[in-house]
């Protein structure tokens, strides 16, 4: 699959998406002033206490619907971190195989604990032999 199609399928799981929350929220409005209005005439006596328990209860909304959109953002990022860090990996082993250079090592991520240190390997001995001259044509 091309690129050109994932991104079309991304932009239509989004919009997906979008259309399902709106359409939820809709529905949840819809239920919450029914019940609302099944609830005003008993609370209609006293008027600052209704507003006050109006006031208060969107502000429960509101939370509710800030943790909601805050979930939702720590799930995008945890998604498109892992995708533009695969990405990123793909387009180096690309580089390096256009290049002909041997790929760097990966970097621990940032959720996992340091991995131990290997043993550090010896450097090769210098080989003392002298340059050989490059060969005469006849």
């Amino acid at each position: 699959m091309d690129t050109d199609a994932r991104r079309e399928q991304v932009e239509e799981l989004v919009q997906n998406s979008q259309e399902a929350i709106l359409d939820a929220s809709k529905r949840l409005a819809k239920a919450i002033s029914s019940e609302a209005s099944k609830a005003l005439p008993a609370a209609g006596d006293d008027l600052t206490r209704l507003v006050d328990e109006v006031f208060d209860f969107a502000q429960r909304v509101i939370d509710e619907q800030r943790k909601m959109v805050a979930e939702v953002l720590r799930a995008l990022s945890e998604t498109l971190g892992d995708a533009a860090q695969t990405a990123s990996d793909k387009a180096e082993q690309v580089a390096n195989k256009a290049t002909g250079k041997k790929p760097a090592a990966k970097k621990p991520a940032a959720k996992k604990a340091p991995a131990k240190k290997a043993p550090a390997k010896k450097a090769p001995a210098k080989k003392a032999a002298a340059k050989k001259a490059p060969a005469k044509k006849a």
